[in-house]
């Protein structure tokens, strides 16, 4: 079995890819990979690319050193650290899919918070960062409704209709998921500071799979949306643009072959703000009405 440092460090190898530290997990069950050498061994002897067949034993050495002050960091600052190999893992982060609609799987994740959230069944409550007051309300209602359900209400912590989500799910005492494009040593947008406060001291999550001290990026946000997809049973868009990271998140959902859900609005104060809503239903996705909707998306979701 690898440790969590073992497990830190393969992703830390550019040679081996993401794909490869699920596939070097399973070879390592039950066998001794203790030291620097075995570790070094597995990942020879199992090479899928002439680059992990060829890496030397220095690669790995680094790669274990950087580990070690990772989890060190994370320990230090209070942040948990959650593997493929824990029982609280949700397996279906192992068949992430990104926007190009390959696998892209997450073995590891840091936490802050209550990890039974994770055995709740999950939607994901998205949308533009900048909704009418129609989506603004709605992100709340939605967060409230399916919270009140039983749900996690999971979601990126960003302005608008994801926060808004969060805070609907707060309103009713619910238990709520962020997560983050960057390291849990720190909130963005910074005012949601005390909003991710919230969320961790009622029962909820913050994730993200990036270790303390990296920074929000465009990418980031953009690989960060696949988590959620893959973590939530369905996903409800509350309103969304033709461009932007809430169409990504619609898209990987469809991908994923997993319910998508959008709100209808006949006549929206800013149309364009919807126009992503009425091509996502085009592409395969549902609609639900503006209240009330949320019976739709559990019958989809629960047995």
């Amino acid at each position: 079995m690898l440790s969590v440092e073992h497990i830190i460090a393969l992703q830390n190898i550019p040679a081996l890819g993401k794909t490869a530290v699920p596939r070097l997990c399973a070879l390592a069950a039950g066998a001794d990979v203790g030291s620097c050498a075995a570790l070094h061994a597995l990942i020879v002897q199992s090479a899928s690319s002439p680059a992990a067949a060829r890496l030397p034993l220095s690669a790995v050495e680094n790669a274990l050193a950087l580990a070690e002050r990772i989890a060190s960091d994370a320990a230090r600052r209070g942040i948990g650290i959650l593997t493929l190999q824990d029982a609280a893992f949700p397996a279906s982060l192992l068949y992430a899919m990104n926007a190009s609609g390959r696998t892209d799987p997450s073995p590891l994740l840091y936490y802050r918070g209550s990890l039974d959230a994770l055995f709740m069944p999950g939607v994901a409550v998205v949308g533009t960062r900048n909704p009418t007051p129609e989506g603004w309300e709605d992100g709340a209602y939605y967060g409230a409704a399916l919270a009140e359900a039983g749900c996690n209400v999971t979601g990126g912590l960003a302005l608008g209709c994801d926060a808004q989500a969060h805070r609907g799910a707060l309103s009713r005492r619910g238990v709520t998921t962020a997560f983050l494009a960057h390291g849990l040593d720190m909130v963005y947008p910074r005012e949601h500071l005390a909003l991710a406060r919230a969320i961790v001291e009622n029962g909820g999550l913050l994730l993200s799979e990036h270790p303390a001290g990296v920074r929000p990026s465009p990418r980031n946000f953009v690989a960060r949306n696949r988590l959620q997809v893959a973590l939530a049973r369905a996903t409800l868009v509350i309103q969304a643009g033709a461009k932007g990271g809430t169409m990504h998140t619609g898209n990987m959902t469809l991908a994923a072959h997993k319910p998508l859900f959008c709100v209808r609005y006949d006549a929206p104060s800013e149309p364009a703000t919807c126009l992503g809503n009425a091509m996502l239903v085009r592409a395969g996705g549902r609609y639900v009405e503006r209240r009330h909707g949320e019976a739709d998306i559990l019958r989809a979701i629960l047995p």
